[in-house]
Parts: C-alpha cells; structure tokens; sequence
C-alpha cells in the first residue's frame, strides 16, 4: 500500500539540529476536515512553540481563556506553556502546526512570543509554496 503525503508528514522523523538562535523543529502536521480528529479539542500545553498555519477555512482556538479565529491565510503562535485548544473549525478547513523548540534566551524566542496575541497574514514566500502545503493537508490518507 502506498502512502499518502498526509501520512508521510504526520509520520516524518525529523532531525534536531541545534543552530545559534534558530529553531529546532520537532514535527510537522497536517490537518484537514477529513482528519479532524487529530486536532485537540481540550485545553493543553507544551514546552514548545506551535505555528498554526489556516490554508483554507477557519479554526477558532482558545489561547488562555482567550479565542481567537484564524482565517484562510492566517497564522498564530501558541508560546510555551500557555494554555490553549481547538474550538471549533470549518466543516472545509485545511492547516498546517509546526512544533519547534527556542533558546528562551534568544532574541527570536522573545520576538515570536510576544507577536503569539497578534493573528498574522501569510507572506509571499509563504504565498509561493502554498501549492504543496495545500496538496499535502487536502489529502485524506488510508
């Protein structure tokens, strides 16, 4: 049986690399409406930086008692150990999370956790690899 891109992502090993002041990813998940179940829908945290990338639809998140909807072409950082979750999403959404690990020493980690209140609009490099992220997170899977 062949694998669909969805599954080789969410299953993906990735290796750490320690960079000065960069990131250090730890996974990558695709998410659509055919795989909904995937998402959490009770409050949690972590001890590492989440990006929630909306491809397509919105998803309404609880970020510290706080909610938010992110929109068709919108991102959000979760920061460490802040308590959030998925309220609800559109019947049609598709999203990408990225999970990745900063020296909270850094100026990066400082500048990404204190935009995480802000919604963000996709850029244009973004914008340009759009086309692959969208067949990645529309494929259903076995």
């Amino acid at each position: 049986m062949i694998s669909s891109p969805i599954n080789i992502l969410n299953k993906i090993n990735l290796p750490i690399k320690d960079v000065d002041e960069g990131p250090s990813v730890m996974w990558l998940m695709a998410s659509c409406a055919e795989n909904r179940d995937t998402l959490t829908f009770r409050d949690h945290s972590h001890t590492f930086f989440e990006l929630h990338l909306v491809i397509k639809g919105s998803i309404t998140y609880g970020l510290d008692g706080v909610e938010q909807t992110v929109g068709e072409g919108e991102l959000f950082f979760v920061p460490p150990r802040k308590m959030h979750k998925v309220i609800s999403c559109d019947g049609d959404f598709m999203k990408m999370t990225v999970a990745f690990e900063l020296s909270e020493n850094s100026a990066l980690f400082r500048r990404i956790y204190h935009c995480s209140d802000s919604i963000l609009k996709i850029n244009d490099k973004i914008s340009e690899n759009i086309g692959f992220i969208t067949l990645v997170a529309e494929e259903k899977g076995d």
